[in-house]
């Protein structure tokens, strides 16, 4: 069990973007008004320093599927909070955003359940927007997965 301390309440994101922990210098996206974490990498209470990105997206691997109305999760599992209401709003092959109903904090547990995958596509959050009623939620995905699929489905919607 981890000794580590929780950040104080009163630690809050000023400006949202990209930040790195001082200690093991782990990147995380934070909202403004958001608690910063403590460094995902030791889990101790960490000094976040705000990352300056000039140029295109800094993502390594490009977003399929920007603005989608068809893709859904038969179930999304964030934090332990689990819901039928789960659009993929975009992905690539180490990410996805994805709109849920409700809030996620950084670092939480996510796994979605898509038709015709053998095992949930697993991740964790890294960054959480509200848009309206509902969250976007970043999801990071560390390990391979059937991104193909999705990308079938975008050029072949089923019928709703």
């Amino acid at each position: 069990m981890s000794s580590a301390s929780p950040q104080s309440e009163t630690d809050v994101c000023l400006i949202s973007g990209f930040y790195m922990s001082g200690c093991c210098r782990s990147e995380v996206y934070l909202t403004s008004g958001q608690p910063k974490p403590n460094c995902p990498a030791c889990g101790n209470a960490a000094e976040w320093i705000v990352m300056t990105r000039s140029g295109g997206d800094p993502r390594r691997h490009p977003r399929l599927g920007d603005s989608n109305q068809t893709l859904f999760a038969e179930c999304a599992v964030v934090n332990g909070n689990r819901s039928a209401e789960a659009r993929i709003l975009n992905f690539s092959r180490r990410g996805m955003a994805i709109e849920f109903p409700t809030p996620a904090p950084v670092f939480a547990e996510a796994r979605l359940y898509i038709e015709g995958f053998a095992a949930p596509v697993a991740g964790v959050i890294r960054h959480c927007t509200q848009r309206g009623e509902a969250y976007v939620l970043g999801m990071e995905i560390p390990r391979d997965w059937n991104v193909e699929l999705l990308q079938q489905r975008l050029k072949n919607p089923r019928p709703q």
